[in-house]
């Protein structure tokens, strides 16, 4: 599974130690946020869940999600990415991801640093190449932490959002009875697939409104909803306003 970041624009990168962590306001994001907290421990609140960092982990925002730092008074040690994308971009990973700082990774981490903030013709393309190595280096550690079906599930819904899915063609993709499938994929995840394919597909549409022009019914359709009406009722049961008032407050 590859990701492309020739669109990446990165607008702040901070890599610190710190005698406390900041809060940061409830906000709804135009770009992703990717932290990774070194040392310490970060208490956030992503979509109305709250979520602890511990020495070790990372949490991924995707653009469109709404995200709440608290203040921590300790002392700590991370670093944040904040990337904006000119063309659609959907992350196959969300939310936190435990224990994925590597050896190299400090070393990673300060390369960027030094390429992001001293001039270079081509700063851009040397940056965009070493966080594609952190992401996926991040995206790995999650996949090899995961159940192989449960995995494998994830990703063909991954590829396959836009289309038509339910229980029986996905669980003949991955060569499980659905029912086992099913009851696996909500042992491991704490989720049913098909909550998880609504979580994913109004993600997608939360980033679609907040980036592109298009019509709202237009952005439903490349979500992979069968009806307008399905969309606009579950976007409003799950974030509480209505898309078009979702695109007024995110412009």
């Amino acid at each position: 599974m590859s990701h492309d970041f020739r669109e990446a624009h990165f607008l702040v990168y901070s890599f610190e130690k710190r005698n406390s962590v900041p809060a940061l306001k409830k906000s709804t994001l135009p770009y992703l946020d990717l932290t990774l907290c070194i040392e310490g421990t970060m208490d956030y609140i992503i979509d109305g869940e709250r979520v602890i960092l511990e020495s070790g982990d990372a949490i991924i925002f995707p653009p469109g999600s709404t995200r709440t730092r608290v203040f921590t008074n300790e002392k700590n040690y991370y670093a944040s990415f904040n990337i904006r994308f000119s063309e659609e971009f959907t992350s196959p990973i969300q939310g936190k991801v435990k224990k994925c700082i590597f050896p190299d990774t400090l070393t990673i981490l300060e390369t960027f640093k030094r390429n992001f903030t001293e001039p270079s013709l081509f700063r851009d393309e040397k940056c965009r190449g070493i966080f594609s190595y952190l992401f996926h280096q991040i995206l790995e550690s999650a996949m090899d932490k995961e159940n192989s079906y449960v995995k494998k599930t994830k990703q063909y819904i991954i590829s396959n959002l836009s289309r038509n899915l339910n229980l029986e063609i996905i669980s003949e993709e991955v060569h499980l009875e659905p029912h086992y499938l099913c009851a696996l994929f909500k042992e491991h995840t704490g989720t049913t697939i098909m909550q998880y394919i609504i979580s994913l597909r109004i993600e997608k549409a939360k980033q679609l409104i907040i980036t592109q022009d298009e019509k709202i019914y237009k952005i439903a359709e490349k979500c992979g909803f069968a009806s307008y009406n399905h969309f606009s009722n579950t976007f409003k049961k799950i974030t509480g306003i209505t898309a078009a008032q979702y695109r007024k407050l995110t412009k």
